[in-house]
């Protein structure tokens, strides 16, 4: 038995089984959303409006991307019973300006998704740079979180998204809270 490591097969024609479950990141440029904001909400439940292009992006696994109209939407392919997960990163990847997902509402009768419910997983093998090198990786306890839902049907939903964001201290040591945020992405599953 080989102990090289085998590439997996990347073909858009992957093996579909019941529960299938797709990521979908958002990624926040917070410098931009701050520019265009100056003034934000404290208040998480009367969060300021984010306009879908105002340094907001999604993206999933290629072998579900189907697209998107506009940069603040998404379509992707699914199937009955598979689950989303949505998660949110920021430029940086959080090491600086940092975003939390805090809430996922739809907007309309049409309801792709389930209701959707926040999730965390800590895994006690995750992989971080080691120094000085980086690699081999060195292994930590990390947790991970998500806004997850199953599909519920195929079509087009509009949701509202709700972030809070955060920026770094004066001492570049903490992350404080900048302001309360939503946005209403389209979502099409096909």
């Amino acid at each position: 038995m080989s102990n090289t490591a085998q590439a997996p097969n990347h073909s858009r024609a992957t093996q579909r089984s019941v529960g299938n479950n797709i990521s979908v990141l958002t990624i926040v440029d917070v410098e931009q959303i701050k520019s265009l904001n100056p003034n934000p909400s404290q208040d998480p439940k009367k969060p300021q409006p984010i306009h879908y292009n105002q340094g907001i992006t999604m993206r999933c696994p290629y072998d579900h991307y189907m697209g998107e109209s506009g940069p603040g939407n998404i379509t992707f392919k699914a199937n009955l019973h598979d689950s989303v997960s949505f998660r949110a990163t920021t430029i940086s990847g959080n090491s600086e300006n940092a975003v939390i997902v805090y809430q996922i509402q739809p907007n309309g009768s049409i309801n792709v998704f389930n209701q959707f419910t926040s999730n965390s997983i800590t895994m006690t093998g995750a992989v971080v740079p080691s120094l000085p090198n980086a690699v081999p990786a060195a292994a930590v306890a990390q947790t991970f979180y998500s806004y997850d839902s199953k599909i519920k049907n195929k079509g087009t939903e509009s949701f509202t998204i709700y972030l809070a964001l955060y920026e770094l201290d004066e001492i570049g040591e903490n992350q404080v809270l900048y302001g309360y945020f939503y946005w209403d992405p389209t979502i099409e599953v096909q």
